[in-house]
Formats: structure tokens, C-alpha cells, sequence
């Protein structure tokens, strides 16, 4: 964290120097979302937004639609199986623990009927790793300084203007896309090497909306005593999160 900081410093100095040289653009970036957007985000005490993730790699294309949603140090996700829109996933990082939920809606005589299972993993930090919501709140959307040191490409998205922001590091390419008010793209393209000497390349790709910074939905951090109608699960629904294991991994390492 004090690498960070020292190298979010360097990067703000840089800039204050470049601002003489660099004209407009450096100022809209300086007054837009590239720098208020993330402190907006530091600061939300709750946060909550959706986030489409596309995974392409040899095997093909892979597409997960997410709810994401922060309370304090609470972390939830909700996501449906790409099988059955029905059966709804939910991870919550919270109280040390990761609880892990699975449900299935019916309709009994009319009325939406949930029912379904739950697993708790004791001793585990809202700051793992594998909580893609804290990685990509601290990894990725904290990452505007390097907005501020590229040059923006204006581009015209249905929903209005955007500024996409290409940079490479380490033999990796990112991009970012910002509107007037958030970060609503981003997308990596992670490149090596196999034991045969093979090139590899995986992209991946988060597109973010309907953000809020108020008022979120507190069903998404209810703990197993306030459900109805779920029993405890004697294994734990990690092997049924490809996708998200893989994204949660590239967060966690994001521009490292």
C-alpha cells in the first residue's frame, strides 16, 4: 500500500508539471471521471453496480452477468447460471467468513417461491484474492493515474460519449473507457508463454452499469440465520465458478 501511495504521488506530480504542456484534454481528465471517479469509489461506505464479464480464450467465449454490491467491509455478488435463470448464485464476504448460496425460484400456486442451499468457509478475509468485488474496486477502478498519462480516443457509444484510454505494461494490453460520470469498461489482454514455447493470449473484458452510491439493496448481505428454506451444504460451490475464479484472478494482479 505504500508503493502505491508513493507511486500515485509520482504520478500526480508528473501530471501538475505535464498540465502546462498538455492543454484541454488533461484538464477535462482532471475535472471528469477519470480522477473523480475513484475517489468517489474509495469513499463509498456502500457501493452497488452490475458488471458483464467476457472471458475469451483458446477454449472460446465466456459471459457471466454479475450484481455487485459493497456495505462497510461487507462484499456480495449475485449471478445467475448461464444453464437456468432460475438458479441464482450469491458469494458474501463478511463477518471472516465467505458464505456461498445457491437458489432456485418455482412458483407455487402463483406465488415466487425461493428455496435452496448454503455453505460457510470460516476465516476468510473480505481482502482474499478470490473476492473479485474487492479487486476490482481497489485494483481496477482505483487505477485512474494511468488514464491521466495516456491520450484519451473519443469514441460514441449508444448511450453517449466515452474516452478510451490504450496503454501496455509488461507485454499486457488494457484499455479503459470512461463516461462523463464513471469507468463503464474495462478490458486486458494477458499474453505468455507455454512450456513448448507457445504464445498464449486471454482477454478479458468488464462492462459496468447502473452503478449506485446510496441506498443498496441489503438483501444481497443476508446471512444464513435471517433465510427461510435453505440447508446447509456439506461442500463448498467453488468448482461451479470458472469464470469468475479466472476474473477474480486477473483482478488480484491487475497492472502487477
Amino acid at each position: 500500500m505504500k508503493k502505491l501511495s508513493r507511486l500515485v504521488a509520482a504520478v500526480v506530480a508528473v501530471v501538475v508539471v505535464l498540465a502546462v504542456l498538455a492543454g484541454c484534454d488533461l484538464s477535462r481528465k482532471l475535472n471528469g471521471a477519470e480522477v473523480n471517479f475513484s475517489n468517489k469509489v474509495q469513499a463509498a461506505e456502500s457501493l452497488s453496480f452490475d458488471m458483464a464479464l467476457t472471458v475469451i480464450d483458446e477454449t472460446g467465449e465466456q459471459k457471466l452477468s454479475v450484481g455487485c454490491y459493497k456495505s462497510g467491509n461487507d462484499y456480495a455478488y449475485v449471478f445467475c447460471s448461464p444453464d437456468d435463470a432460475d438458479v441464482v448464485y450469491r458469494k458474501l464476504y463478511a463477518d471472516g467468513r465467505l458464505y456461498e448460496f445457491v437458489s432456485k425460484s418455482n412458483s407455487v400456486l402463483g406465488v415466487e417461491v425461493s428455496a435452496g442451499s448454503y455453505y460457510v468457509q470460516e476465516n476468510v478475509s473480505y481482502t482474499a484474492d478470490e473476492n473479485l468485488l474487492y479487486a476490482v474496486t481497489q485494483n481496477i477502478m482505483a487505477a485512474a493515474y494511468v488514464a491521466l498519462l495516456s491520450t484519451a480516443q473519443k469514441e460514441t457509444w449508444d448511450e453517449g460519449t466515452v474516452y478510451r484510454y490504450d496503454f501496455a505494461l509488461q507485454g499486457n494490453d488494457y484499455s479503459l473507457w470512461y463516461d462523463d460520470q464513471n469507468l463503464v469498461q474495462v478490458e486486458a489482454t494477458f499474453r505468455s508463454t507455454d512450456e513448448e514455447g507457445g504464445q498464449r493470449a486471454e482477454t478479458y473484458r468488464a462492462r459496468f452499469s447502473n452503478y449506485r452510491f446510496a441506498e443498496v439493496d441489503e438483501a444481497p448481505f443476508r446471512r444464513p440465520a435471517d433465510m427461510v428454506g435453505y440447508v446447509e451444504s456439506p461442500i463448498s460451490f467453488e468448482t461451479w465458478m470458472e469464470i469468475l475464479n479466472k476474473f477474480s484472478a486477473k483482478a488480484a494482479k491487475w497492472l502487477q
